[in-house]
């Protein structure tokens, strides 16, 4: 569902568990197949668009805990209504996750410049100033909110352009997997490192 004037939303979850039959190739190229449990939310809307995550998709994850996710990774994130109450002069969420791109926990004492590393490090591109001052409003922001509660940085896209998200490790809820999709009425897998490719 869409409300006028609102951000599409990113995630709904669609149902508890898929079993997705695989075919795996060891180091002699001998192929098995292997069946694997996910479960599994559709992608609404278009804010990972420009890393070829459609909506309509749907994500095959597993459940994750922050310290085991690494740079890159797609994850789903439960989304905290009170900090999106505050940050939304009240409003209340009409979704329960959010699809992001994961950068990695940061210190208590992180600065903008220690963020600033970690994001040019990830993406090899140099920050202008407005890219600067929304990752340093955005995280103080968060800290305003959370205090010293650990957080978690990762990325999401507005209309295309890079966006930062600052939240606690611990609505971290899945480690997306890998992706399926109709291409032309034919099934198509792709595994997550291909999509961050």
């Amino acid at each position: 569902m869409t409300l006028k004037g609102v951000q599409p939303k990113i995630l709904k979850q669609m149902t508890t568990a898929a079993t997705v039959e695989m075919i795996v190739a060891n180091a002699r190229g001998q192929r098995k197949r292997q069946f694997r449990e996910f479960v599994t939310y559709t992608v609404s809307g278009g804010s990972m668009l420009p890393d070829g995550i459609c909506s309509g998709y749907e994500l095959l994850t597993v459940p994750v805990t922050a310290d085991a996710v690494r740079l890159g990774d797609y994850i789903v994130i439960g989304v905290d209504e009170a900090f999106y109450k505050f940050r939304h002069h009240g409003l209340i969420p009409h979704f329960s996750y959010k699809l992001r791109r994961a950068i990695g926990e940061i210190a208590q004492d992180a600065t903008v410049e220690t963020l600033q590393a970690m994001v040019e490090g990830t993406f090899a591109e140099t920050l202008d100033s407005k890219e600067l001052k929304d990752l340093g409003d955005s995280l103080a922001e968060a800290r305003s909110f959370y205090g010293d509660t650990n957080l978690f940085l990762s990325v999401t896209y507005h209309d295309g352009d890079i966006h930062y998200s600052f939240h606690p490790s611990e609505i971290i809820r899945n480690k997306v997997e890998g992706v399926a999709y109709l291409a032309d009425g034919t099934p198509v897998f792709k595994d997550a490192m291909e999509l961050a490719a």
